[in-house]
């Protein structure tokens, strides 16, 4: 008798590619850890994007917090030196400009939003404000390490530059011999801060190089120089001289902060050129080194934000009890869980939106 004509689909033969719909969740994360993360800084993700920006905005608002770590915690570092390199060049316009307009737009309004709430936090609870940016530092670990593992991937075969994890660490915890930032004191229009032009622009070098940095605070840096005070006075004079030319108020004259300011400003424009511009060449041509300097880099930075917000003279750790330390505990795994859950959901959104047929 003859056999009924097989009616089963023909089975595929080797090397052909599996139906598109059927994307699995791992092939969704291997998708996305294997995009290069020095992509142009406009495919940078408009949510993780504001997310960046919003928690540097935060961090800025904490004394000896870097705002440069929670770029790198949400994954987007390389994209930031990307864009700040490309605007020290002029190109104020397209990708590079889109994506800091953005990153920026949501650190000023973060800034304007949460500054009170926040120096209130800091004020009455530094501790337990200080160990919840401790947690969200470190859960910046399993973003780095997806660059590392995505600048590892292809046929050489892995390698991990390990002596630089402790190298970056050290450097960063070095910072905490720095004397702390401390608060600008309120200073009349009598104030005549003294004029030194060399360690002013250097400075203004400083501190803009170290917005490019994560774990390093400008504010840290210029007090260590001992330009804080005159730097910090400087930047706050020219709108009350606008005011004073139309007689609303009273005001230093420019003799006295524009010779702090104009070479603070050249400096700050220097640094960040050469800053951003180095950055992005060791990204581009040592990629996974730079990943193990930067997982370093990030574990260090705790230190320092240890020693201000745990140790510092408004609560000496003789008065604290255990029931303080298990706050502050808590405090950092909050922190830790909040901004991995955040970027987790971020990342997940975004490898749905490169298979939207997945969903």
């Amino acid at each position: 008798m003859a056999q009924p004509p097989d009616s089963s689909p023909a089975p595929e033969p080797p090397g052909a590619p599996a139906d598109p719909t059927l994307i699995s969740d791992e092939q969704l994360e291997r998708d996305f850890d294997a995009a290069p993360p020095l992509a142009e800084p406009g495919s940078a993700p408009v949510g993780r994007t504001l997310l960046a920006g919003g928690l540097m905005g935060t961090a800025n608002l904490v004394p000896g917090v870097s705002g440069g770590t929670m770029v790198l915690v949400c994954g987007l570092y390389a994209h930031f030196v990307d864009g700040m390199a490309a605007v020290s060049q002029g190109k104020l316009v397209g990708s590079a400009g889109r994506f800091l307009a953005l990153l920026f737009a949501a650190k000023f309004a973060a800034m304007g939003l949460l500054g009170g709430p926040v120096a209130e936090a800091v004020e009455a609870h530094q501790a337990l404000a200080y160990s919840l940016f401790i947690g969200m530092t470190l859960a910046g670990t399993p973003v780095v390490w997806d660059i590392f593992r995505a600048a590892s991937a292809g046929p050489a075969p892995p390698r991990f530059d390990w002596w630089l994890i402790p190298l970056g660490a050290a450097l960063m915890a070095s910072l905490a011999l720095l004397p702390p930032p401390e608060k600008h004191a309120q200073t009349g229009p009598d104030y005549r801060p003294p004029h030194d032009i060399p360690m002013d622009a250097a400075a203004g070098a400083a501190a803009f190089g170290a917005m490019a940095l994560p774990g390093v605070s400008g504010g840290t840096v210029k007090l260590a120089m001992g330009r804080y005070e005159p730097t910090v006075w400087s930047l706050g004079q020219p709108l009350p001289w606008l005011g004073s030319l139309l007689g609303w108020s009273e005001a230093a004259p420019v003799s006295a902060w524009g010779p702090i300011l104009v070479p603070y400003t050249l400096g700050a424009i220097a640094g960040l050129a050469l800053i951003s511009n180095l950055l992005k060449w060791l990204l581009q041509r040592y990629e996974r080194a730079m990943a193990a300097l930067l997982l370093g880099v990030l574990w260090g930075s705790v230190v320092p934000v240890v020693r201000v917000g745990w140790f510092g003279e408004t609560r000496p750790p003789s008065t604290s009890g255990s029931g303080d330390w298990l706050a502050w505990a808590v405090a950092c795994v909050v922190g830790f869980a909040a901004v991995y859950a955040l970027t987790v959901w971020q990342k997940r959104a975004e490898a749905k939106r490169i298979h939207p047929a997945a969903d």
